[in-house]
């Protein structure tokens, strides 16, 4: 594989604390808008990853 490709897979993603942050950004009552305003994502961004770290902290709970 190229080291080029390799580069852009490995930079890929947002990095864990960004998605913590949201998700209690998010639990804290700010509007998901607001959170992908802040992250400059988009909105449905915010849904996806919040639903998806939301359902891993509940399964370990």
């Amino acid at each position: 594989m190229d080291s080029a490709v390799q580069m852009e897979k490995i930079s890929r993603g947002v990095p864990k604390k960004d998605k913590l942050q949201a998700f209690v950004l998010q639990v804290s009552g700010l509007s998901m808008n607001r959170i992908a305003q802040l992250f400059g994502v988009r909105a449905t961004a915010v849904l996806k990853r919040s639903g998806t770290l939301g359902s891993r902290l509940c399964a370990k709970i």
